[in-house]
């Protein structure tokens, strides 16, 4: 059961598009002032959309903490993690891959929605 903690969130985001459907998905800078869904492996994650806004409404993205994130695949517990090219958070082992946050739950399947420290980083291995 995926959980969460934080309190505060990025200030003055709004949706690029109609997010209202990606609830837990990798968010990137899209302008000045908006995000949208991250569409390749290699975005930089600003943060994991937690509401579901509307064009031009408000996201809230939190800027620490834990928060609920939507798997693409199996994720192990401890794994470092980022996007895949849907916005879906995968493992992350290949050296200076962007890293989001630590996944504090395991992912056993696609759709599974699990908790996440942010921890943003390039990866080094």
């Amino acid at each position: 059961m995926a959980f969460d903690r934080h309190d505060t969130m990025l200030p003055g985001l709004k949706a690029a598009v109609s997010l209202i459907t990606k609830q837990f998905f990798c968010m990137e800078i899209s302008a000045a002032g908006t995000v949208n869904l991250c569409d390749a492996a290699t975005d930089k994650v600003v943060g994991i959309l937690q509401n579901k806004p509307v064009a031009g409404e408000a996201c809230e993205i939190p800027l620490s903490g834990i928060v609920k994130g939507i798997a693409a695949g199996v994720i192990a517990v401890g794994a470092w993690v980022g996007t895949d090219a849907a916005g879906k958070l995968v493992a992350k082992t290949t050296d200076k891959d962007y890293v989001y946050g630590q996944a504090l739950e395991a992912a056993g399947a696609d759709g599974d929605i699990i908790a996440v420290l942010i921890r943003p980083h390039y990866l080094a291995v």
